[in-house]
């Protein structure tokens, strides 16, 4: 996050010793499911979140069975606000408070793991 330049991303990281393995990839906005093929979960969420400014969003999906290496990070969005930006780094959390990632994934070993990022979970 660099709010100075309104510019924020979310990133997932494979901290572990191998591979992370996809299972699961899930959006949600006011705990409703987002459905969509491929980046239109996220964009729509972006687009509801923000539809009052102006921005350049990055968005990536993780596919079931996509796999995230060891000491690996994937950036899943990337939001930058054009000038003026009228949205604060506060102001900024509390509208993404309404959007949860929800993603479960395996380990090499088969165990199996979930995380999801919503505003208790940053």
């Amino acid at each position: 996050m660099r709010p100075d330049e309104h510019y924020y991303r979310i990133q997932l990281v494979n901290n572990g010793l191998g591979p992370a393995l996809i299972k699961r990839f899930v959006v949600r906005l006011d705990n409703n499911v987002v459905k969509g093929k491929a980046t239109e979960p996220l964009k729509a969420v972006i687009k509801a979140l923000f539809l009052d400014t102006e921005y350049k969003v990055q968005t990536a999906m993780l596919n079931r069975d996509y796999s995230l290496p060891a000491n690996e990070q994937k950036t899943i969005v990337a939001i930058k606000f054009f000038e003026p930006c009228n949205i604060t780094p506060e102001e900024f959390q509390e509208r993404l408070s309404r959007c949860e990632l929800d993603i479960q994934y395996t380990s090499f070993y088969n165990d199996k793991f979930t995380f999801i990022h919503n505003q208790n979970n940053p």
